[in-house]
């Protein structure tokens, strides 16, 4: 009798929650058609409740499903080199980022306990102000290549600094830096032209030769001893391996953002740092050799994975490449040569690019 009662009362109470909820959604459609107040949420949001209540219920929905979309209106402005250009006489001018925007940009790329602009920044500029000169995207090749002396970022004043890329009409480029009433430094200085098409290049056949790993720690521990101090920024090599060709390394390269650049500059530094890998474990005690030179860098763009490869020469140089992962060259660098400095101010201040060597008269 007291099972029956307690059912009795249990489908009377299931009862009365129904009703009171019937009641409930006939005041609110009765005040929803009154009040032109909306229920707070997007569009979007509502579409995509109704969609899933939907299919739940195993029925289709009838209206289109909405989704958040990004969309570039335009191409990203270039990280150093800034649209627009002042033509002059004999030559065209375009002024880069300001001292204090390009010492964050490469602020990891550190030599002797200073911010120094890298080899490969200068590279990446010299592309970036000839593709702008020509209305281009396609690259650029650059030849003769002179590395005469650093820009050290961290000693200079932000306001005070102006860093510019000439081109002129005989293909010629130089990057230079003035401050207050100084003389104008030259930093780099070569030959351009528009790029050569290379047919791809197998890089991933190399990495089957490959003999024995290096790991990347070991080689940044060797390039910090070495006075190369990169950061995590320009610490860009993942794996490195040696091939069975002396003095040659492949190494694979983490992914960065690319901030408007075709190649980033710490993926190009990434590839001449594994020119230091065969020679690791006796390059911490020897004396630190900056870029000098570089027969010719066909400069196009990085867009995948990428694997960077370096072989050494008899005569010292180095040959190499930037690859992407579907086998097209990022970048194809041939003759690549470091040369030894002890200082980055007292050696670069000349702007003279030979070395003077003396002979006795009447030899040869």
């Amino acid at each position: 009798m007291r099972a029956l009662c307690a059912s009795r009362k249990f489908d009377a109470f299931v009862a009365a929650i129904a009703s009171a909820s019937s009641t409930s959604r006939a005041e609110g459609g009765d005040a929803a058609s009154n009040s032109p107040t909306r229920v707070p949420g997007s569009a979007a949001t509502s579409a995509r409740r109704r969609s899933s209540s939907a299919a739940v219920a195993g029925v289709s929905t009838a209206g289109p499903v909405l989704y958040r979309r990004s969309f570039a209106w335009r191409p990203a402005a270039h990280a150093f080199v800034q649209p627009g250009a002042s033509d002059g006489a004999d030559e065209v001018v375009f002024r880069l980022a300001s001292a204090d925007a390009l010492a964050s940009l490469v602020s990891d790329h550190v030599v002797k306990g200073r911010v120094v602009f890298p080899a490969a920044g200068y590279l990446e500029a010299a592309r970036a102000a000839w593709c702008m000169s020509q209305s281009s995207s396609a690259g650029a090749m650059l030849r003769s290549v002179v590395f005469v002396q650093p820009l050290v970022l961290s000693e200079v004043g932000a306001d005070a600094l102006v860093v510019e890329c000439a081109l002129t009409p005989s293909h010629s480029f130089v990057v230079r830096s003035s401050e207050h009433a100084q003389p104008q430094a030259i930093h780099i200085q070569g030959m351009v032209s528009p790029l050569v098409a290379s047919p791809k290049q197998m890089t991933l056949l190399r990495a089957v030769n490959r003999t024995a790993a290096v790991l990347a720690a070991d080689l940044y521990a060797a390039c910090h001893a070495y006075d190369l101090q990169y950061g995590p920024k320009f610490r860009t090599l993942a794996r490195v391996w040696l091939t069975g060709q002396t003095g040659s390394a492949i190494a694979t390269l983490r992914a960065l953002q690319f901030g408007g650049f075709a190649v980033h500059p710490a993926h190009l530094d990434g590839a001449l740092q594994v020119s230091l890998a065969p020679h690791y474990a006796s390059v911490a005690g020897s004396q630190l050799r900056l870029p000098f030179a570089l027969s010719s860098a066909n400069v196009s763009s990085a867009h995948s994975k990428l694997w960077a490869w370096m072989s050494e020469r008899d005569d010292g140089s180095a040959d190499g490449s930037l690859t992407n992962g579907d086998g097209s060259y990022a970048v194809e660098i041939v003759g690549f040569r470091r040369r030894a400095v002890s200082s980055l101010t007292a050696e670069h201040g000349s702007r003279h690019s030979y070395v003077t060597r003396w002979r006795l008269a009447g030899h040869s």
